[in-house]
């Protein structure tokens, strides 16, 4: 019996899963440097790629050897859709453009839906287990990036809580070890899924033009109206995004939580509210690795609540995670 599917796609596809993470916009994301209309325009450039990927999955669903991989409750789409009209508003479509390597590869998977319905698999293979997996860590540096508020504009990331996340993985690698595929089969799978990998690193090195080039003045082409006010959009000046370096964690409201962790370097902690700010309620951040997250509990502001503390402990640890890959 041969390695399974899942196995061997994670095993080959290493290398480039490693390049793609790291390249152009995601260098940025990862670092805490989310600049709004940027963030749109990837936003953009994911839907046309869902949209393309399940229109065929879904219409290969009988195939058995697509219809596996086909789960429903991973489709992004339309979550896709809900961020950028809260993010941007009802007009997205028009107004952020498509750039052209997001174009090329919802061609691509167009075609393959015609020609090569199969090698879909390898394609949901690197956005859905991705999506699972780093792609939680992504939902919390976005989330205070752009300060977003109850999570609005992050449906994108929301697949329910860590134990339903957990049995989508194992779902979906259950699914890629089940496919009726032979060893020549396997072998294209694989080489498409490098290919996506591939095609990812384009992609994020295309989008990764600096503040604000998604719109005005950078590769994306036209500019929004200028009377148009959103949150993608922005103003003039653009919208801050709030300081993740550790300068913006030396002053906290509570002692550091210094979490255990076989591979990473994890700290939590509360920040002190912006000099003249309105009294708001703080909330627990997390930084792993240097990058920063947060973590979505509000600090009592009660030293040493047992109870609060287990909380962000073990909201650290999901944010951690075994791995950050499929």
């Amino acid at each position: 019996m041969g390695e399974p599917l899942a196995a061997r796609l994670r095993r080959e596809t290493r290398a480039a899963h490693a390049v793609a993470e790291r390249s152009g916009i995601m260098r940025s994301i990862l670092r805490g440097r989310v600049e709004p209309r940027a963030y749109c325009a990837l936003l953009r450039a994911l839907h046309e790629i869902y949209d393309a990927l399940e229109s065929g999955l879904v219409r290969h669903a009988g195939s058995p050897l697509v219809a596996p991989a086909s789960v429903p409750a991973l489709y992004r789409t339309a979550a896709l859709a809900a961020d950028l009209e809260q993010l941007h508003g009802p007009r997205w479509r028009r107004e952020v453009p498509l750039c052209a390597a997001a174009a090329a590869y919802g061609a691509r998977l167009r075609r393959l839906a015609d020609e090569r319905p199969e090698w879909l698999v390898a394609h949901a293979y690197v956005r859905y287990l991705g999506d699972l997996s780093g792609g939680q860590i992504l939902r919390g540096i976005v989330a205070l990036a752009l300060e977003t508020n109850g999570g609005a504009g992050l449906s994108f990331y929301d697949f329910g809580d860590a134990e339903t996340v957990a049995a989508l993985k194992a779902r979906f690698r259950d699914a890629l070890n089940d496919l009726p595929v032979d060893t020549a089969i396997s072998d294209e799978i694989v080489e498409e899924a490098k290919l996506a990998f591939a095609l990812h690193t384009r992609l994020f090195e295309e989008l990764d033009g600096g503040p604000g080039a998604a719109f005005a003045g950078g590769r994306f082409g036209t500019a929004p109206p200028a009377a148009a006010r959103s949150r993608c959009q922005g103003g003039s000046p653009p919208m801050p995004v709030r300081e993740t370096s550790s300068r913006a964690s030396e002053k906290k409201m509570h002692e550091s939580i210094h979490i255990d962790h076989p591979s990473k370097r994890i700290r939590c902690y509360v920040p002190a509210p912006a000099s003249g700010s309105q009294r708001q309620p703080q909330r627990w951040v997390c930084e792993i690795d240097g990058a920063t997250f947060d973590m979505g509990i509000v600090a009592r502001g009660d030293r040493g609540n047992a109870e609060e503390e287990r909380a962000v402990r073990r909201r650290a640890l999901e944010l951690a995670g075994p791995e950050t890959g499929p």
